[in-house]
């Protein structure tokens, strides 16, 4: 998610609301529940203009209710499956969390104590996980020589990491949030060498697995009901595969198994398991390094306040946003298959910051 959205949260309705009007509303087919409660935030969200095998899935909870529509192609269900793109970071820092509650990393401490002999240098010596996880460590948004292509994101190996980690110019003053990729393709290296996995396999083992998310992937698709990738323009466009990167951007998963992430994230803190424990902990509020930074970056999550936060993504052919407030419990995830949602974090966010349904 490349801009930051807690200046304007106050207007955001007002704004980007007469600004969908122009837009007819698209057909709402609802899933599982009503979105009768919800009229205001439903018909924002339709107003994304849709066409041909384009589709916006929506999940929402709201207490005990589990709301599930999709906006445009009526062939969409429960289990279709998408491209989260940099949510994928979320479930890196829940897995970094799930290790320092094991005290197998320390937040706090230098990542050169946890990564592969041959990746440790000088450059990183005053380098903290938490500062990695915040966007605050002082580098770059990818690592020196690459960039955001999905050529980038498919070829990017172990070897291209090792060299731009020995290469990477590290800004000691950490006084500026540089939101990015970098961070957590290193953080994905210290998962592995914590856990003696593999990125994916420790995703799965900490996470899907304990989580019930069958459909959630990093690597492959976990079934055939996959939704189309599609440009800005409802063009056809490819999947983005992963390789090194994998930590910055691979997950892929039905919204059924995200609404399971959301819940079991709204009630983790009443939780006493290692991965209860682990999703309570990247909610804490005080993990922001706000003396340093005016953005509200934590432990993988965004923070609008300290009881609502939210990340986005987007790959070639997806966006999506989720947005959580346990306090309130709600949860909402919204996924498109194609690059369509641009102005709508921001309504998303509103929404789960709201006392009432709307």
């Amino acid at each position: 998610m490349k801009k930051q959205l807690y200046l304007y949260l106050l207007i955001v309705s007002a704004v980007l609301l007469g600004g969908c009007r122009g837009n007819a509303p698209s057909e709402t087919t609802v899933l599982r529940g009503s979105i009768d409660n919800y009229s205001i935030l439903f018909d924002s969200l339709s107003r994304v203009p849709v066409v041909a095998e384009h589709g916006v899935m929506v999940g929402l909870i709201d207490g005990d209710d589990v709301t599930i529509a999709v906006i445009g192609n009526p062939t969409f269900t429960e289990d279709t499956l998408f491209e989260y793109g940099s949510i994928t970071k979320v479930i890196t820092a829940h897995v970094i969390a799930q290790l320092a509650v094991e005290g197998l990393v320390d937040l706090h401490g230098p990542v050169n104590d946890y990564l592969p002999t041959s990746f440790q240098s000088s450059n990183w010596e005053n380098t903290t996980i938490l500062e990695l996880a915040s966007h605050v460590a002082g580098i770059p948004d990818m690592p020196p020589g690459t960039d955001r292509s999905a050529e980038m994101a498919r070829t990017f190996d172990r070897d291209d990491l090792e060299i731009a980690m020995a290469s990477t110019y590290v800004n000691s003053s950490k006084d500026l949030a540089i939101y990015g990729n970098y961070g957590y393709i290193i953080l994905g290296l210290v998962i592995e060498e914590a856990t003696g996995l593999s990125y994916a396999q420790a995703v799965q083992e900490r996470l899907f697995d304990p989580m019930g998310m069958e459909t959630a992937s990093i690597h492959g698709w976990q079934g055939d009901d996959v939704a189309p990738p599609l440009d800005v323009r409802g063009n056809p466009t490819w999947y983005t595969d992963f390789a090194q990167a994998a930590p910055a951007g691979a997950l892929r998963g039905s919204v059924s198994d995200m609404l399971r992430f959301l819940d079991a994230s709204i009630q983790a803190c009443n939780g006493a398991d290692i991965v209860a424990e682990g999703t309570c902990l990247v909610q804490n509020s005080a993990l922001r390094p706000s003396a340093k930074t005016t953005t509200s970056w934590g432990l993988g999550w965004q923070f609008f306040k300290e009881d609502t936060f939210g990340h986005g993504g987007q790959t070639d052919g997806y966006q999506a946003f989720v947005a959580l407030s346990p306090e309130r419990e709600k949860g909402i995830i919204v996924v498109s298959n194609a690059l369509s949602l641009n102005g709508f974090d921001g309504i998303v966010v509103s929404w789960v910051g709201r006392d009432h349904s709307g």
